[in-house]
């Protein structure tokens, strides 16, 4: 063997030790996560009071939209999503609330795959399930939202704000997209409106109360107007730029209220990421050619 070949052969014996051991640790931090996650789970669902929940579980068909943002068991969604959340009624509400966390669960792993329960570590997601908000199912929704459009009805439907991604499709000139997104949540809204005309009055001055309503604990206490704009520019950078990624910070930004559960919708970044380098090592040997 030539000295040359010696020297190879041990550089490459050294970088073989030195991936074997950042596997170790790798794994040591993924299981040291997935334990804190875990734990947090269980405690989630002995514990969990799921007071968000409550308010979807609860909404008064008399009278759904009483109560502004802020206000205990306040139903804020539109009449859409009133009349899908009816029936919960009938069933138990702890029951009801084991089966939303269950929904939940599916899409952070739908999400982060085996990260799952180390992803629990990150505070707004496991207050996320605490509470049993709907930002999970809106960060699923935008992942999905850039293969079938439609799915951005459910972010439109339930904090409006959030629709801040359809600026994606704009930019992009993705006309037919642009239009089964918005088209798929205004036929929704359309038989809604035939049926229980009346809410849609309601809802609107109920998002009025809250707009002007005082926003406190909020964790970016900053008018939505401005959020907004800060938030369509981003989308659309990230547009021209091909980078999905930041569409889910974009729509973090313009949540119409930052509450400290509301940056569990940014672990939709993961498989846009995700995505991106799998795209960029795809392209990088057609690059070449």
């Amino acid at each position: 063997m030539t000295a040359r070949a010696r020297v190879s052969a041990v550089a490459h014996g050294t970088l073989t030790t030195h991936h074997a051991s950042l596997r170790r640790v790798a794994l040591l931090v993924w299981a040291l996560l997935t334990a804190a996650g875990l734990a947090e789970l269980l405690a989630v669902i002995v514990w969990g009071p799921g007071a968000d929940f409550h308010a979807y579980w609860d909404v008064n068909l008399g009278n759904p939209y009483g109560q502004s943002l802020g206000q205990t068991n306040a139903f804020l969604y539109s009449p859409v999503v009133a009349l899908a959340a009816a029936p919960l009624r009938i069933i138990p509400f702890e029951a009801a609330r084991l089966a939303w966390l269950a929904v939940n669960v599916g899409c952070l792993v739908y999400l982060v795959r085996r990260w799952a329960l180390a992803a629990l570590v990150f505070l707004p997601v496991a207050l996320e399930l605490y509470w049993g908000n709907v930002d999970l199912v809106i960060a699923v929704g935008i992942v999905v939202g850039f293969r079938y459009p439609a799915a951005w009805a459910f972010a439109l439907l339930t904090k409006v704000t959030p629709g801040v991604g359809l600026v994606w499709f704009l930019v992009r000139r993705e006309w037919r997209s642009f239009a089964l997104a918005l088209g798929m949540a205004v036929a929704l809204s359309v038989v809604s409106f035939l049926v229980v005309p009346a809410w849609w009055g309601a809802w609107l001055q109920v998002l009025s109360r809250s707009t002007s309503a005082t926003q406190t604990a909020t964790l970016l206490d900053v008018p939505i107007g401005f959020r907004m704009v800060a938030a369509m520019l981003l989308v659309a950078w990230g547009a021209v730029t091909d980078r999905r990624w930041i569409v889910p910070v974009a729509v973090t930004l313009a949540a119409p209220a930052v509450w400290r559960i509301v940056p569990a919708i940014l672990v939709a970044v993961v498989p846009l990421w995700r995505g991106r380098r799998s795209d960029s090592v795809k392209i990088a040997p057609s690059a070449q050619a």
